[in-house]
């Protein structure tokens, strides 16, 4: 239940959950571990960089993974020069997971969030009845 409880608490957006989801992200548990790291990166806990950075050596490979993720969800420069290091490794997969990481930093929190999902134009039916 209570890995069931930080996926509920990770799609929730509520951000009363972040302190609840820090605290689990030293679980004994690699599953609420994972879980936990999920969860901030769903809610974009900045406060939980620190916490998340010592997961990048965690003995479950699965957590090392979802924390790359989680911190190319939050973004921020702390959580961008540990991605930047990690795409160096020698760990072929994590450097790839920091690489696509680094992308997702890029997107989410670069200049292409300004991108519109789609372009309105409120004249547009005026010149489609100028037309016929």
């Amino acid at each position: 239940m209570r890995v069931s409880a930080m996926y509920a608490m990770g799609n929730s957006a509520d951000d009363r959950w972040i302190e609840t989801v820090i605290e689990e992200l030293e679980a004994q548990s690699p599953a609420i571990r994972y879980e936990a790291a999920r969860a901030a990166g769903e809610l974009e806990a900045r406060n939980a960089v620190s916490t998340l950075a010592r997961l990048l050596d965690d003995p479950d490979r699965e957590v090392q993974e979802m924390t790359v993720w989680a911190l190319g969800q939050i973004g921020g420069k702390p959580g961008s020069q540990l991605m930047t290091q990690l795409a160096k490794s020698n760990d072929e997969a994590l450097a790839e997971a920091a690489t696509e990481a680094l992308e997702e930093m890029e997107w989410m929190h670069g200049a292409t969030r300004d991108m519109p999902l789609f372009v309105f134009d409120p004249h547009a039916d005026e010149a489609d009845e100028d037309d016929a």
